[in-house]
């Protein structure tokens, strides 16, 4: 039995990119969230704070977030190249049930960053930041959470789609 340690057959191209999206889809995520959040606060007359503070504020936000899409890659790594060297047949199925994973997992969790950027009380977006990273041993398992429900309820649809792409390949 080979080690699953020690390279052996060379991920495929495409696992190579769904993997790489996952972790860059992360870093992404969160500033494009925030600055719909914030353009959606100013179009509401809810001042805002300017660009350079908020790239100051999103910055540690975006590296917390990441945490839920560094763990969705590294598992979809590991799945997709168990995959590869035991059943190559499925690896096609087990890619659409990843990447549906994904785009689960984005979807949950740009809803909750976007409601979480749009508040606008006492201390605004800076007092958010301040209390979750304060507060991290309750706000990392909650985002663990959702984008994990994100990414089970995204599988199950990668998984009926590969289906209906298989009944219309007969």
């Amino acid at each position: 039995m080979e080690d699953p340690k020690q390279p052996g057959i060379p991920d495929p191209p495409a696992v190579r990119r769904l993997v790489r999206a996952i972790w860059v889809g992360g870093l992404i995520l969160t500033p494009l969230v925030g600055l719909a959040a914030r353009q959606t606060l100013a179009a509401r007359g809810i001042p805002v704070v300017g660009l350079s503070r908020g790239v100051s504020l999103i910055l540690p936000v975006t590296l917390f977030f990441e945490v839920p899409f560094v763990i969705l890659a590294a598992i979809v790594r590991r799945l997709l190249r168990k995959t590869v060297r035991q059943q190559p047949e499925a690896l096609t199925r087990w890619l659409y049930m990843s990447a549906g994973s994904f785009a689960g997992m984005l979807a949950t969790i740009a809803y909750s960053q976007f409601d979480m950027f749009l508040y606008s009380g006492p201390g605004g977006f800076g007092e958010v930041v301040g209390m979750m990273l304060a507060l991290w041993m309750l706000t990392l398992p909650s985002f663990l959470a959702i984008g994990a429900a994100g990414a089970g309820v995204g599988a199950v649809v990668g998984q009926l789609l590969w289906r209906l792409r298989s009944i219309r390949g007969r």
